[in-house]
């Protein structure tokens, strides 16, 4: 897993003595910004992948 999964996961907010936002949204908001950036983790890698098999084709 990588260090920004696990920084997004392990993330916690102080909370307001008077205001402040709901825990539940904020945990909500959490794992929708994890899934987003599993899912451009794993497009990254095989995007990486791609262009790595693309410069392995190319004439030396």
């Amino acid at each position: 897993m990588s260090d920004v999964l696990n920084e997004i996961r392990n993330v916690r907010f102080r909370m307001a003595k008077r205001s402040g936002y709901e825990v539940v949204d904020v945990d909500e908001f959490i794992d929708l910004v994890e899934q987003h950036v599993t899912a451009l983790l794993q497009e990254n890698r095989l995007l990486r992948a791609d262009v790595e098999r693309l410069r392995q084709q190319l004439p030396q």
